[in-house]
């Protein structure tokens, strides 16, 4: 790597350009901007890359990622470089810029682990977090520093011939003496000089003081310049960039175009950036001293700047930038005007950091005055997690609100509307807030970025509504729908709660290995995203913390479900709150976590003031609350709740299943099988299970040995190939004894078998396997070991475990190893002697 760092305005990129041109490579660059996402660096990268690699190269069919900076993402381009046959220089130009540890974190990793045909060039204003003293160590850093690129005597002579201005040597000298070389100093002096016409030759005819050199010089330049160019120079500085019908905006000209290649040519500190129509943007501390000079000389001017330059964004279809600008002219009606036309846009595009920066940066008085600021600033209240500043500023614009408003100003108060019933657990209410939003969408005046981000993020809430509300069928599809719809306007917050819901209902129709992988790549991308502790990622954590509890990983599940219950609590979040409380409770009565009465407490509290419309969560409270007041000794009080809640759900397959536990419990073996065979729904797959497990009881216990076995080898196998395990482990001691029996006198399903048998005896350490198999497979190698029968690659299994190709490789090395086998195929036919698949 070569590290080229030094202070702005010391020539690096000059120094890059003139290097190139003397050696014509194969060079790729890109230089990105400030603020920019992992997911736009990469492109920039990528962009760069595909100009110079060769056709053929797997590094010009590379896609970026659609968010953050995945793993396999890193490999695959330490792949595509390693097959080059020439080596390529990549150049990244402003890397200050990038403020992303996850980016220099991708950068070191490929700078550890990069083949020779990598070449990289950093220019940055200051060290980057690299590990450099390694690389110094191992000989594989080569390091530019601003002394190095101080200009000698000769090249700031150079410099003048080019500028056209001539110094007597005693004052070259002196110039070098009191910029130190600094190669901006230098080139504004010149500027500076140049100006005062060609009659001034002796740099004693200017009157050094004590300020900084380069505010000094920045001053003589501008005092030099003729006040149309001064004029435009300062009101253009508001800006980050400019184009030049935005400069004819805020400068009330036509021929901004013009004077803006005339500054170009001038070299005036000005870059004319590589896009049609071409932008401008002034040298960081040139733009940085020309709002200071119109702080100081035109202050009041400044509002009316970023009004003009707001109104121009606004018309030009770019919301951010309008709100930034309007914001900082402090116009509340332009502000509301930009926030509400643009704020699909601005959902999809902005982070966590604007939006706190919205709410900190406009008024109390402007937003209690406004019916849709208050709206606009509820919902990113909702987003951000503070639901109950949110339902305040909702109740005001609920007061404010005009009886007839137009679509884009009734689709944010109702955005901000379906937040709020969605995280009270008003799932009614958020199907029909949903269906409005997306006829608001399909018919409303909006952009099709607009439309698209308002079509995924009410098919997200009206998916997880069904979900809650039992019409799985419908939600699967509207979820489906609706991750598409995020993935194409890149909208990442409609996509995590498209996930989060789509992993519920893999995991109610008993797919819990979907079901995870889901889960987890939600939270991962939560976590990415700076939203672990949203009500998108509650959702998501929830889904996980049951699948855990169902393969019986009861560490993880008990973690999972602290932290959604403390962001259930932040948030103010009914349902997350209770589903805390639901997980903590089926934990209690694994033998971990609280005591019984805790745990009984915790989820009476929880589900008394929730209120969440959700009738198979109630059910299912009521089950647990049935279940824990028996391991209290309550039996008379839990037999008594149960009836109760059968006489209003007489077909609940789940609530037949705890009246069958209480009375197995009790002795009552018949009385288990007459509830166990009672008319009821269809139950869900884990249920179907739960129900199966008991039957084989209480079959085992009435003397139905022959029945019994049948019954626990049909649970087996409907379990075994999603790991359902806490059906088995919480049966009672009948369950040893079948599962013993089934292993002396079955073939199918021993590992299983095998392995519930050992947690039952308590030893709850690596998962068990037949004697045949001294060394039992991870959670981890087997699920990779159910990929090995099918036609998918070790990246088509990586990229649907969530991993890279090196980790599947390694678990791939790991269980031929432990099945004695050195081939994909007699991994398979072992597996399957031993039933592992």
């Amino acid at each position: 790597m070569t590290l080229i760092s030094a202070p702005a305005g010391a020539g690096k990129t000059s120094l890059l350009a003139s290097w190139l041109a003397a050696n014509p490579r194969q060079v790729a660059w890109l230089a990105p901007r400030p603020q920019l996402t992992e997911a736009a660096f990469w492109a920039e990268w990528l962009a760069a890359i595909h100009r110079v690699a060769p056709a053929r190269s797997a590094l010009r069919r590379l896609a970026g990622p659609r968010t953050g900076t995945p793993g396999p993402f890193v490999v695959q381009l330490l792949n595509g470089f390693a097959e080059l046959d020439e080596p390529l220089i990549v150049v990244v130009d402003d890397f200050h810029s990038i403020r992303s540890p996850e980016i220099c974190a991708a950068i070191e990793q490929l700078l550890r682990a990069a083949p020779t045909s990598l070449r990289l060039v950093l220019s940055t204003r200051h060290d980057p977090p690299l590990p450099l003293h390694l690389l110094r160590a191992s000989g594989e850093l080569v390091e530019l520093r601003a002394r190095d690129l101080a200009m000698t005597t000769d090249e700031a002579q150079q410099l003048l011939d080019g500028l056209g201005v001539e110094l007597e040597p005693h004052v070259l000298s002196l110039l070098i003496e009191q910029t130190e070389g600094w190669a901006a100093g230098i080139r504004l002096f010149t500027l500076a000089h140049r100006a005062r016409g060609p009659e001034v030759t002796a740099l004693e005819a200017i009157d050094l003081d004590e300020r900084p050199a380069s505010e000094y010089l920045l001053a003589e330049v501008l005092r030099r310049q003729t006040d149309e160019t001064r004029d435009f120079l300062l009101a253009t500085s508001v800006a980050e960039r400019f184009t030049a019908d935005l400069a004819n905006a805020m400068t009330e000209r036509s021929d901004s175009a013009h004077l803006a290649e005339r500054l170009v040519a001038d070299n005036v500190f000005i870059e004319r950036l590589d896009t049609q129509p071409p932008w401008y943007r002034y040298h960081h501390l040139f733009a940085e001293l020309l709002r200071a000079e119109l702080r100081h000389t035109a202050r009041g001017r400044i509002a009316e700047l970023h009004g003009r330059a707001a109104k121009w964004h606004f018309e030009n279809r770019a919301p951010m930038d309008a709100v930034h600008h309007a914001l900082a002219a402090g116009d509340r009606d332009l502000l509301t005007l930009c926030l509400v036309d643009g704020w699909f846009e601005l959902v999809a595009r902005t982070d966590a950091a604007f939006r706190s920066e919205l709410l900190g940066l406009t008024p109390d008085g402007d937003v209690d005055a406004s019916a849709a600021l208050s709206a606009v600033l509820a919902s990113i209240e909702f987003i951000n997690g503070n639901t109950r500043s949110g339902s305040r500023r909702l109740a005001r614009a609920r007061k404010l609100w005009p009886k007839s408003a137009e679509a884009p100003l009734q689709a944010v108060l109702t955005f901000a509307e379906l937040l709020h019933s969605t995280n009270r657990g008003r799932f009614s209410e958020t199907t029909r807030l949903a269906h409005e939003l997306l006829d608001l969408a399909e018919d409303g005046p909006f952009s099709s970025q607009a439309s698209e981000t308002m079509r995924a993020i009410a098919l997200g809430h009206l998916g997880l509504a069904e979900v809650a509300l039992g019409d799985l069928a419908e939600a699967e599809t509207h979820l489906s729908e609706a991750l598409e719809a995020a993935r194409i306007a890149d909208v990442p917050y409609a996509e995590l709660a498209a996930m989060g819901g789509m992993a519920w209902v893999q995991l109610i129709r008993g797919r819990l290995r979907r079901a995870g992988r889901i889960a987890r790549g939600a939270v991962e991308l939560a976590q990415a995203r700076g939203w672990d502790h949203s009500s998108q990622a509650a959702v998501s954590l929830g889904a996980l913390a049951l699948v855990e509890h169902e393969w019986d990983d009861l560490d993880a599940a008990d973690s999972h479900a602290r932290e959604l219950g403390d962001t259930a609590r932040r948030l103010d979040d009914a349902g997350g709150r209770l589903w805390a409380a639901v997980i903590q409770a089926s934990l209690c009565l694994a033998g971990r976590g609280t005591d019984v009465d805790l745990a009984l407490e915790r989820l009476l509290g929880a589900a008394e003031p929730a209120g969440v419309e959700s009738p198979r969560l109630q059910r299912i409270v009521v089950g647990l609350e049935a279940r824990l007041m028996a391991a209290a000794a309550d039996h008379d009080g839990a037999a008594a709740l149960i009836d109760e809640a059968l006489d209003e759900s007489p077909s609940s397959p789940g609530l037949h299943a705890v009246r069958a536990r209480l009375l197995l419990a009790s002795g009552d073996a018949e009385g288990a099988l007459a509830a166990l065979t009672a008319p009821c729904d269809a139950a869900y797959p884990t249920v179907a299970i739960e129900r199966e497990v008991l039957r084989a009881v209480a079959l085992r216990a009435t003397g139905n040995a022959d029945s019994a076995l049948t019954a626990i080898e049909v649970a087996l196998a409907r379990a075994e190939p999603e790991g359902i395990r806490r059906p088995f482990l919480s049966a009672g001691r009948g369950v040893r004894e079948l599962l013993a029996d089934h292993l002396r006198k079955g073939v199918s399903h021993r590992w299983f078998a095998s392995e519930l048998l050992r947690n039952l005896d308590g030893t709850n350490g690596a998962r068990v396997l037949p004697a045949e198999l001294l060394e039992p497979l991870s959670a981890r190698e087997s699920e990779v070991l159910r990929f090995l029968p099918t036609m998918m690659s070790n990246a088509d299994i990586a990229s649907e475990l969530f991993v890279s190709v090196n980790t599947v490789k390694t678990h791939v090395k790991s269980i031929y190893r432990k099945l004695d086998v050195t081939r994909r195929q007699d991994s398979v036919r072992r597996a399957r002697q031993l039933h592992l698949l």
